[in-house]
């Protein structure tokens, strides 16, 4: 993941947008119920500008990786008087709307915007919604291990049932070293194998080494690298590598470590015509581990999905739905050690994903943002002191003693979740940091 200075606008305007309108939310719930707004503030760290009015701040700050809105007697350290204006005067009910009231607003923007991006013509990958039918299996791999073929049709995987490709990876990422059960059709046989997908990369995602079965396109090549200089185009069908059929990228990668410096011959679709190009592989370690390359990444077709404003809000909120299912198990595998914190991304990895959309145009900028926008409003729902959730959770508690929590009692909650929420933060950058410096 290499650092790009230019794809900090695009990050800063996205999560100040998202901040704003989640802010927004608790804003407006606050006015609503006659709470006294002291700050409306985008960003954290020393104040750079902004307008008071009408007893509030509006403003914006240093650090531009957040936000808040501070309310009259919101906290402990506060000093509450018992103003009718402060949050805490407010009955329980209130205060539970007003920290939902962001959160909230979240998860509609991402519905939204999602709408928005599949009305435009969001592009997807095409094989994402088909069945588990496998097109290849690399060598010495954990599917391959496991005696999984070409051909074969997965039709359960981790307990899903008739799992699409989508989701069968999903469920492989976020098993890396632990057992899967998978069931197989092949021909007429339903066979039962166990798989366990390893650890791959820097961010330690499930790796099991099969594809779908799909044409597959270049789509990008490093112009000082081999296959530019062979004459390989953007667009090409790569079809074969020394007359062996290829279906996927790591397929080329495992025979080029075999072959090492050996020139190959690929045979690509151009238009109607079949063309040979002779390559010449080099050992190369700038993409992060030192093996053969040739400078070139393949994928399959994406598909364009433009579709009608209704149609396109039913497909915004399922696909929010599915979004929400995979945070919640990314959660529960960080919180069971099934899951390694290195699969999340901090500010870096944040910059880096709109940085690239934005370079892709406002179609995927809108998706990026949108998915930004619901984690952005599932987090803060964390039943943890400081985010809403946690505030959700003590008037929950209250609401079922009958009786407040003590100022200091949460006063010494709130200090620790702080340094917990911290600690937290530097341990995602630093993970961020650890994939910029092996990418």
């Amino acid at each position: 993941m290499a650092f790009d200075i230019h794809q900090i606008p695009a990050m800063v305007g996205v999560l100040g947008f998202l901040v704003f309108i989640h802010e927004l939310g608790h804003f407006l719930a606050a006015k609503y119920f006659k709470v006294k707004v002291e700050t409306f503030a985008i960003g954290f760290g020393p104040r750079l500008f902004g307008l008071v009015c009408g007893g509030t701040d509006y403003c914006v700050r240093m650090l531009p990786l957040g936000g808040y809105v501070k309310m009259a007697g919101e906290y402990p350290q506060d000093g509450v008087t018992g103003d009718p204006a402060e949050l805490f005067s407010k009955p329980r009910w209130q205060r539970f709307i007003i920290a939902l009231a962001g959160p909230a607003m979240n998860i509609v923007m991402a519905v939204l915007l999602l709408t928005g991006a599949y009305s435009m013509g969001a592009e997807v990958e095409g094989f994402g919604n088909q069945p588990t039918k496998v097109g290849s299996v690399s060598d010495d791999s954990p599917a391959a291990k496991a005696g999984i073929q070409r051909g074969d049709v997965v039709t359960e995987f981790d307990g899903l049932q008739s799992p699409t490709w989508e989701r069968t990876i999903t469920r492989t990422m976020l098993n890396a070293g632990h057992r899967v059960n998978a069931t197989v059709q092949r021909g007429g046989q339903t066979m039962q194998l166990t798989i366990t997908p390893e650890a791959a990369g820097t961010e330690r995602n499930g790796w099991i080494g099969w594809g779908p079965d799909e044409k597959q396109f270049v789509t990008e090549l490093e112009p000082t690298m081999p296959a530019a200089k062979a004459g390989l185009k953007l667009g090409d069908e790569v079809q074969a590598v020394d007359n062996v059929p290829l279906y996927s990228m790591e397929q080329l990668i495992n025979y080029l470590q075999k072959s090492k410096e050996a020139p190959v011959n690929l045979t690509v679709k151009r238009g109607s015509e079949d063309v040979t190009l002779q390559v010449q592989p080099v050992l190369d370690s700038s993409a992060g581990a030192t093996r053969y390359r040739i400078g070139a990444r393949f994928a399959g077709p994406k598909v364009k999905v433009a579709l009608p404003l209704g149609e396109a809000w039913a497909r915004s909120v399922e696909e929010n739905k599915k979004n929400t299912m995979l945070l919640g198990e990314v959660l529960g595998g960080l919180f069971k050690g099934r899951v390694s914190y290195r699969q999340m991304s901090g500010p870096l990895g944040i910059m880096k994903m709109t940085g690239e959309a934005a370079q892709a145009g406002a179609t995927p900028l809108t998706s990026v943002a949108a998915s930004l926008s619901l984690n952005l409003g599932l987090f803060n729902l964390l039943p943890f002191p400081i985010l809403d959730g946690g505030m959700i959770l003590f008037l929950l508690i209250e609401g079922i003693r009958r009786k407040d929590i003590s100022l200091q009692v949460k006063e010494r909650i709130y200090q620790a979740a702080a340094l917990v929420l911290v600690a937290f933060a530097l341990l995602i950058t630093s993970s961020d940091l650890l994939k910029m410096w092996h990418r």
